[in-house]
């Protein structure tokens, strides 16, 4: 008997495994009162969404070697002023990389849990100066419900065969305020 094909569509942040849905770490952490959203106006949201998107890209292609940094951007207009877009994150991940001495080994890939059934894509796994670890990229505060989202991307990581030992949450607005990250 074959495995059950497990697929993870990017665009809609939908999992499923053999056909079924899976529940998705931040689905299940919004839907228990862990991650909440509410504050934001559907169209902030949208917009903290999209910048989150291009400084994860940013720092993708950072860890690839493969930034242009012609194409980053300072800032952006937005609701009758400017709003930091990508370059100030990326010049931060930069530094934190550096200082961490971060080298990563798995970036925003797909994994399920079968005996769980859930899924998620860690931002970031590799090494640190201290060790394997399982990083969340922020472009804002890391909310203390990162703790747990890094605690079910550990055991989906572990399940897979790797080791972890420790989570950050790793907040690139603290880094480019010369602050530093936090650990969850």
């Amino acid at each position: 008997m074959s495995e059950p094909e497990f697929v993870a569509d990017e665009e809609k942040h939908l999992y499923t495994l053999g056909g079924k849905r899976l529940w998705s770490i931040t689905d299940t952490l919004a839907a228990e009162g862990f991650a909440d959203y509410s504050f934001l106006s559907p169209t902030n949201g949208d917009f903290y969404k999209l910048r989150g998107k291009a400084v994860h890209l940013a720092t993708q292609l950072i860890d690839d070697g493969r930034l242009d940094k012609s194409s980053l951007v300072e800032t952006v207009s937005f609701n009758g002023g400017t709003k930091p877009w990508t370059k100030g994150y990326a010049e931060a991940y930069e530094r934190a990389k550096t200082e961490l001495k971060l080298s990563p080994v798995i970036r925003e890939q797909a994994f399920y849990d079968p005996v769980y059934l859930f899924a998620g894509r860690p931002d970031w796994y590799g090494q640190t100066g201290r060790g394997n670890a399982i990083i969340q990229i922020k472009t804002g505060a890391v909310e203390d419900w990162v703790g747990l989202q890094t605690a079910a991307e550990q055991q989906l990581l572990e399940r897979a065969g790797y080791k972890v030992r420790f989570r950050l949450g790793l907040s690139l607005r603290l880094w480019r305020s010369g602050l530093c990250a936090h650990r969850s």
